[in-house]
């Protein structure tokens, strides 16, 4: 049978819930070492861990001290409550924070998510493909299409390329789109404002 390529690699789980239970599972199917650490015993992931720890993770000293006496070959954080000085400090220093101590910061705040996407707005941009701001999964997470038609409103951007789940956009000439369903009944949209108002359009 051929050796894993995580075979004898060791991660640490930042949160033990039941998430990272399922997580730790499938590491272990890898051939991963799992440390489970969480701020109280018995939690589900640390049920079928190697090794547990039960730590106040929002101590920075404490975090990195743990973190460092183990020395994972990846850090995965979890949960919200844990010092993200530290998971910075310690990718300083060579540990790999997955999928980085920035991106972990960014998304454990709701806030920072929302100002990321209005501010750096080249999260949904079209890739390249074509002109324009894209919205994948339009109709799939119930604060999308609010948000899109918030930031036309106040002019963050002028035009939004809206793409519903299980449709997808067909491309010619670079600017002549249409919506391709797959049976759904799913539409691809262009949402843009027009006359103090935002409007949204099937491709």
């Amino acid at each position: 049978m051929k050796e894993s390529i995580f075979s004898k690699k060791r991660i640490l789980l930042l949160g033990s819930g039941e998430l990272g239970k399922e997580l730790v599972i499938e590491s272990k199917r890898l051939g991963l070492e799992v440390i489970a650490i969480d701020r109280y015993k018995k939690a589900p992931a640390m049920q079928v861990a190697d090794y547990s720890r039960v730590i106040d993770m929002g101590d920075k000293n404490i975090l990195k001290n743990v973190i460092k006496e183990f020395r994972p070959d990846y850090v995965v954080p979890e949960i919200e409550a844990l010092s993200i000085e530290a998971l910075k400090e310690l990718e300083d220093e060579g540990f790999n924070i997955v999928p980085n101590a920035r991106t972990v910061e960014i998304t454990m705040n709701r806030d920072k998510i929302r100002d990321l996407a209005s501010k750096e707005l080249a999260i949904i941009d079209c890739l390249g493909i074509v002109e324009g701001i894209a919205c994948p999964h339009f109709d799939e997470e119930k604060e999308r299409e609010p948000f899109v038609y918030d930031v036309i409103q106040r002019e963050i951007i002028e035009s939004c390329i809206c793409i519903e789940g299980n449709c997808a956009l067909h491309i010619k000439n670079d600017f002549d789109y249409s919506s391709i369903d797959f049976g759904n009944g799913r539409n691809c949209f262009k949402v843009t404002r027009e006359n103090n108002i935002v409007k949204k359009e099937i491709l």
